[in-house]
């Protein structure tokens, strides 16, 4: 359902160009009921706190929005909160809409980084020594006592 009015979504769409037809993709979807508690107000699980998102998971309530990966589900249930639904290991793959590394490496951390900053109209690739790169890549993933994969 649109948690929104015209005006706001007006607005976000001069600020993002192209997020209302975002917006109401979400929000024609035709989403599973909960398994848990057969509710029909399920929403769809992205990852990517960007302003974009933040925005569509303000808008609809067919969008829900975690910090980083894996999904705990595929969808959310907005009555009991609980997450359902394998990914599929295609959808892990895919990247672009939920702003994802393709993998948790290293290198795939640094290209996701570089290129949403060439996306947010960057001209140039962020500059961080090898250790800045692996220190913010474990922070990213929560991996601080881990190896580099």
């Amino acid at each position: 359902m649109l948690k929104l009015n015209q005006n706001h979504l007006d607005d976000m769409e001069r600020q993002h160009k192209g997020i209302l037809e975002q917006i109401m993709r979400f929000e024609n979807a035709e989403l599973p009921p909960c398994l848990h508690c057969g509710s029909e107000d399920t929403a769809d699980v992205q990852v990517g706190i960007i302003g974009r998102t933040i925005y569509i998971s303000a808008a609809t309530s067919k969008f829900s929005l975690i910090p980083n990966g894996p999904r705990p589900g595929r969808y959310r249930c907005n009555s009991c909160k609980k997450y359902f639904g394998e990914e599929s290991e295609a959808d892990r793959q895919i990247s672009g809409f939920t702003l994802r590394p393709r993998d948790a490496s290293l290198q795939a951390y640094k290209d996701f980084i570089n290129k949403i900053i060439a996306q947010m109209g960057g001209k140039d690739a962020l500059s961080l020594s090898d250790d800045e790169w692996e220190n913010k890549w474990r922070t990213f993933w929560g991996k601080t006592e881990e190896k580099k994969l």
